[in-house]
């Protein structure tokens, strides 16, 4: 049997997890939706082959990807409700690209950071009685472990 686990952060979505509540479908039994009001989550814990169609749904309304024309106008951020359809359109497509940017950005500034972090390590004296290095070989054999059914 599949079980996937699915988790979205709300902390940047225009949405609420009361206002998902009130229009989330069922899922079939086993599956669940799960939400964590305290840390701003929610998310599906689905099973089978298949994701439910309503998991994909939620998963576009959270993520932004919901179609701009669709959305009621009282739902739209005060920026975007003075403004005529397509200079709506034309402003989202912008911030999307700039989102895109700055994520790339971040992803190469990431591997630079992991990749300097990795060359000051090998330059350093490998203490192998040291309590960090013990719980990460411990972690690095127990990740590596075959799985066993």
């Amino acid at each position: 049997m599949i079980v996937r686990i699915l988790i979205w952060s709300l902390y940047d979505s225009r949405t609420t997890i009361d206002k998902l509540r009130e229009s989330l479908p069922e899922l079939g039994e086993p599956s669940m939706w799960i939400w964590s009001e305290a840390s701003e989550q929610f998310g599906a814990v689905a099973f089978g082959d298949e994701l439910p169609e309503a998991v994909g749904w939620v998963g576009d309304m959270i993520g932004g990807r919901t179609r701009l024309d669709l959305v009621p106008e009282a739902d739209l951020p005060e920026a975007l409700q003075s403004l005529a359809p397509a200079e709506r359109k034309a402003l989202v497509e912008t911030q999307t690209a700039k989102r895109k940017a700055l994520d790339e950005r971040m992803s190469g500034l990431v591997k630079q950071r992991d990749a300097h972090i990795a060359a000051e390590r090998a330059k350093q004296p490998q203490a192998r009685d040291s309590f960090d290095r013990v719980v990460e070989d411990t972690l690095r054999k127990q990740v590596l472990r075959p799985a066993t059914n």
